[in-house]
């Protein structure tokens, strides 16, 4: 079955609810929300996780916040970036410091939201807040992706060419009290094919002053200490990154 005509058949099976999301999304947006401008890359990219590349030199490099975080306990630093060309997304997580990396999963769409995880969210139309597409990675590389289409959220989607690595500074998952391994943080670098949104957006391709919205995320830790930090600030009292009227502007630039 083709894409949109997936999304169609879900937005008519839920079309009261999906009309009240949007409602929402007038109410809430707000005149508050961040722009990421993502830039034209100026070179090649290769897609191993260090982050080393000169374009990204070139990115508008933007930190996380953490809104739901009390007390005085280390809050760690994460930086997102962003890249396009004519074929390709490009997006970079630089999560230094972290002295203690956790990640098990290394089969697709397991759920690596249970571990260190960076997450990017992106609804390519604007127009229709009741669809987006996550991306879920873990400190191995590892993907969760799924569309999210009237609060529904459907695991079976999966994107075409899209391509992962990670880099971590340390060992993952030494957490013994024998071990004497500290780590020192990780990065990830993720290519997305710009034909995964061609079902998904109204113009495509994109071209300069495009404008999608998207929101980026990181998870530290295990349960029962977990830390929450992202982009966007979804302006909730309790941790939760699916509040698509809060994702901030991507506009592609030159």
């Amino acid at each position: 079955m083709k894409l949109r005509a997936f999304l169609i058949l879900t937005m008519l099976a839920g079309l009261s609810l999906g009309a009240a999301m949007l409602l929402s999304a007038t109410q809430e947006a707000g005149s508050d929300l961040p722009r990421y401008i993502c830039r034209r890359a100026t070179g090649q990219i290769r897609i191993d996780g260090k982050i080393n590349e000169a374009a990204w030199n070139g990115a508008q490099a933007v930190s996380f916040q953490f809104p739901w975080e009390k007390g005085d306990r280390p809050r760690y630093k994460t930086i997102a970036r962003a890249l396009w060309d004519n074929k390709n997304l490009y997006i970079s997580f630089d999560c230094p410091g972290d002295p203690d990396i956790t990640a098990k999963y290394t089969y697709r769409d397991a759920p690596t939201y249970e571990e260190d995880t960076v997450e990017v969210f992106i609804m390519s139309d604007p127009e229709d807040m009741t669809s987006y597409i996550g991306l879920e990675m873990n400190a191995l590389g590892t993907l969760y992706d799924y569309i999210v289409s009237n609060k529904r959220l459907y695991k079976q989607f999966d994107l075409k060419g899209v391509r992962l690595k990670s880099h971590v500074n340390g060992m993952v998952n030494k957490t013994s009290a024998k071990s004497t391994d500290r780590d020192n943080g990780w990065s990830l670098e993720v290519m997305i094919p710009l034909a995964d949104f061609e079902e998904l957006t109204p113009l495509y391709p994109p071209r300069p002053g495009t404008a999608w919205r998207i929101n980026f995320y990181r998870l530290d830790g295990l349960e029962p200490d977990r830390q929450f930090s992202l982009w966007s600030d979804v302006k909730t009292p309790q941790p939760n990154y699916h509040v698509p009227p809060r994702f901030g502007y991507f506009v592609f630039g030159e």
